[in-house]
């Protein structure tokens, strides 16, 4: 019978306590200030896997790029809220979603937001940019075509089938999960 890491398990068993306490003065504060988001947050509690690209090789190239595992918070069209037990350099990443159907998910991102936390944790704050292909890490065909000609940005649009965000207690399904990202 294979045991636990019991490095990784007093580190995930950390990463919730943080991720608890967030969510604790999420619901504090959420009377007190106006929410100026362009999408809706859905709660998406998970661990993921982000890219870090190396300074000689570009964003895409996965390949070269060291990989970060990190604590999810929550997910919207415009981007995910997650927490590292390391600060994360630079501002350009890649997120790596998987899904329990065997799908995978690229998405080019933006570090707009990072702030120490508790217990040596850092959360951050990150907008997608694009949705890039597994394969070759450019961008996919149908990613370049959902590009808002209004602004002429690379953000992809990204459909939402909930009108509300979850309640803090409650965990979406994987496929509304992935409803949100896969309209790209």
């Amino acid at each position: 019978m294979a045991t636990a890491h019991p490095v990784l398990g007093r580190i995930d068993l950390a990463a919730q306590r943080v991720l608890d306490q967030l969510e604790r003065w999420e619901r504090r504060l959420n009377g007190n200030y106006a929410q100026k988001r362009d999408h809706v947050r859905r709660r998406f509690r998970g661990k993921v896997v982000v890219f870090v690209p190396s300074p000689s090789h570009g964003i895409t190239d996965l390949e070269h790029a060291e990989q970060v595992l990190v604590w999810t918070r929550n997910v919207s069209q415009g981007g995910i809220c997650f927490i590292a037990n390391r600060v994360i350099p630079g501002d350009q990443i890649v997120v790596r979603l998987r899904f329990a159907g065997g799908g995978v998910a690229d998405y080019r991102g933006s570090i707009v937001r990072r702030r120490q936390v508790h217990e040596s944790f850092w959360e951050y704050g990150v907008a997608f940019c694009e949705r890039l292909s597994v394969s070759d890490g450019k961008p996919d065909a149908d990613a370049s075509k959902s590009k808002t000609s209004a602004t002429n940005s690379a953000k992809p649009e990204i459909s939402v089938d909930a009108s509300e965000p979850a309640a803090a207690d409650e965990q979406p399904a994987e496929s509304d999960v992935r409803a949100v990202l896969e309209s790209h």
